[in-house]
């Protein structure tokens, strides 16, 4: 089973999670003995979400792939992470489409401000099978900051993850 499929059934886990938590509490309750058994099954429910939450979580520690919401976030030359992944796995909202970022006045203080050949701060490819804009860490960060912050907060962790692990196999 590759991490994505295991990603993908943990999160049809959770889904199905919601599903048992949303029907136990509709539940009518009579009696104190039902009510305490309604609410052992609701803690039991939270319970498994919260243990599915860290499954989730972990699962990027043992890839030195970024994965976020599922979606592996592909590289260009080792260095430009796929903005179009990151918008996919965002939600894929037109109003974030990588485009849209970049015509920002912040997108392009970012480029402006950073050292080097604006190439290796975004890179756009048009066609072929690795077709997308590209963007540096710095980018991606700020691009996934103006999607959602708590987007930003999974970023920035996941990448601190495969940073970690990439330091370990050296």
């Amino acid at each position: 089973m590759s991490a994505i499929d295991f990603y993908s059934d943990l999160n049809d886990a959770k889904g199905h999670l919601h599903e048992m938590a949303d029907a136990i509490s509709s539940i009518k309750v009579n009696d104190e003995n039902s009510l305490l058994l309604r609410d052992y099954a609701e803690e039991n429910v939270s319970l498994a979400y919260c243990i599915l939450e860290e499954l989730l979580h972990d699962n990027n520690r043992h890839s030195n792939e970024l994965i976020i919401n599922g979606v592996v976030i592909n590289k260009f030359e080792d260095k430009l992470y796929c903005a179009n992944d990151l918008h996919k796995a965002s939600g894929n909202e037109n109003r974030h489409r990588p485009q849209y970022f970049l015509s920002t006045h912040t997108a392009k203080t970012i480029i402006t401000s950073l050292p080097g050949e604006s190439w290796t701060k975004v890179h756009i490819i048009k066609g072929g099978s690795v077709q997308g804009t590209y963007a540096c860490r710095e980018l991606l960060f700020a691009y996934a900051m103006w999607i959602n912050p708590e987007l930003f907060v999974r970023v920035l962790r996941e990448l601190h993850l495969v940073d970690a692990i990439k330091k370990g196999a050296k």
